[in-house]
C-alpha cells in the first residue's frame, strides 16, 4: 500500500502516482496533496480497480504545472477503518 517516496514530473507532462490496497468491501481512496484533498476535474484524474483480482488504485495528473509540486498520500477507507498511505514528495522540473 506504499506510495514511491518520491517522483519527479516535467512540467507539461502528465505524472501517475500508483497505490495498492485491498479489502472487503473494496477501500475507497481519495488522494491529497498536503492536507488538501484532490477533486477530479479536467485536469486530475482518479480510478479505482473495475476487475476482480485488481487492486490498484492510479491518480494522475495531466499538463503538470509548478502548483502540482508537493507531498502526496492516500487516505484508504471501508467500513473495517481506515489508514492513510505513506507520503509520495513530487518535484516538478521544467523541460
Amino acid at each position: 500500500t506504499d506510495l514511491d517516496a518520491t517522483l519527479q514530473a516535467t512540467k507539461g507532462e502528465s505524472m501517475t502516482i500508483k497505490l495498492s490496497a485491498t479489502g472487503t468491501p473494496k477501500p475507497e481512496v481519495v488522494w491529497t496533496r498536503g492536507n488538501d484533498d484532490l477533486v477530479p476535474n479536467d485536469r486530475i484524474q482518479v480510478t479505482a480497480p473495475t476487475t476482480e483480482g485488481d487492486d490498484t488504485y492510479t491518480l494522475t495528473i495531466l499538463n503538470v504545472q509548478p502548483e502540482d509540486q508537493g507531498d502526496y498520500s492516500a487516505k484508504i477507507t471501508n467500513v473495517g477503518g481506515s489508514l492513510k498511505s505513506k507520503k509520495c514528495k513530487v518535484t516538478v522540473t521544467s523541460k
